[in-house]
């Protein structure tokens, strides 16, 4: 669904197929995208009553079509959630948790984990968000945007877990946040869409305080992505060298 789709009109449509053709090969996939009209715009619990839950039910429907119902669940509940309420993102990870056997030969298990990593960070069950995250890194199916993804949320949850710590405590995990973006930054790997990159970058320039070693190397890599940056870069450069 593109940018400016009707929503309530795609979602009804999709509601046409599968209502009125249940036993059509397109019916559940038609659920699925009726699911993902509703949480498009926000109205999440519809999306979880009328439509995934009954097509993660449905034992008829295609195994993967089941499983990315389960990733969509997931972001409905994500959506439920208030900031005091882990009621919906506990019903999300044991969802999500239905597809941990399939981490090793299908992305969607690796999705799986990830997606229980962002569960988990928003719970602040912070060890348990870096053992998903973990457990998504080192999926094989892992794809490399999905690896950035990982190490950008790996490293979110070290910052958010050092927040509660005194300031030499915090050093530690700081460093190896920084060290996860930096792994984003400088990855050999064939990223089609940089946006996790840049997401890195922006984490990290914070962090800069941290780095040691070639602190002009690391600068030059972040103007190479983020080229609208490099003015500040500069001075940032031109600041530390100063010291």
């Amino acid at each position: 669904m593109r940018r400016g789709t009707n929503f309530v009109d795609a979602e009804r449509e999709y509601e046409h197929i599968f209502v009125g053709f249940p036993n059509d090969p397109l019916a559940a996939q038609a659920q699925l995208m009726a699911a993902h009209a509703a949480i498009a715009r926000a109205s999440y619990l519809q999306a979880v009553n009328l439509y995934l839950t009954k097509l993660i039910d449905n034992t008829n429907a295609p195994g993967l079509l089941r499983d990315k119902a389960r990733l969509a669940y997931a972001e409905a509940e994500v959506g439920l959630a208030a900031d005091t309420d882990k009621q919906s993102l506990e019903k999300a990870t044991t969802v999500l948790a239905e597809m941990f056997y399939e981490t090793p030969t299908n992305i969607l298990g690796a999705l799986a984990w990830y997606a229980t990593g962002k569960c988990d960070q928003q719970m602040e069950a912070f060890d348990a968000a870096t053992n998903a995250f973990a457990q998504a890194l080192a999926a094989p199916s892992a794809s490399p945007e999905l690896r950035c993804q990982a190490r950008v949320g790996m490293g979110i949850t070290l910052e958010k877990k050092a927040d509660a710590l005194a300031p030499d405590a915090r050093r530690p995990l700081l460093a190896l946040a920084l060290q996860y973006y930096s792994d984003v930054i400088y990855t050999s790997d064939e990223v089609s869409d940089p946006t996790w990159i840049k997401e890195a970058a922006f984490r990290a320039l914070p962090l800069m305080p941290l780095v040691e070693g070639d602190v002009n190397r690391f600068i030059d890599r972040l103007e190479y992505w983020l080229p609208q940056l490099k003015d500040k870069l500069e001075k940032k450069r031109t600041a530390d060298g100063k010291k």
